[in-house]
């Protein structure tokens, strides 16, 4: 060690080495490509996802007006009446009171077996409609 020569030979051996060419690429190409793997959503499945929730949103929205409409139809098709309307019994005690107000010279007892007897006869006349219509739904089905 005595000579320069051998202090530089010395020293050379604990120089670092350069790296080798491209290694500098392959590390940041490794480092980017577990970046992507390890992304939960990645782009492709992104454009699925807001996809489908695109769809299922037109889905829901037209779903909806296809069964307002629908009922509507329905509505008009069967000409129901609304909430406010009469139910048969209350239309059959209106008109069983209209009946009694012509009679006014009637006591209490007789007013009342009029209207017993009223209100007993429209509710057999419903349900013989009804009993009428279950026969040829019936006898259809054949």
């Amino acid at each position: 060690m005595k000579h320069e020569r051998d202090v530089e030979e010395l020293l050379k051996r604990f120089s670092p080495r350069p790296a080798p060419l491209g290694l500098k690429e392959l590390t940041i190409q490794a480092a980017g490509q577990k970046i992507r793997e390890s992304r939960l959503l990645t782009p492709g499945w992104r454009w699925i996802f807001a996809t489908s929730l695109v769809l299922l949103a037109f889905s829901a929205l037209a779903d909806w007006q296809i069964s307002a409409l629908e009922q509507n139809r329905l509505s008009a098709l069967l000409d129901l009446p609304g909430e406010k309307a009469l139910s048969p019994e209350k239309q059959a005690d209106k008109e069983a009171a209209e009946l009694l107000a012509n009679l006014p010279d009637l006591d209490a007892a007789s007013k009342k077996l009029l209207r017993r007897a009223f209100l007993d006869e429209e509710r057999a006349a419903t349900q013989s409609g009804q009993s009428a219509r279950r026969f040829t739904e019936g006898i259809h089905e054949y």
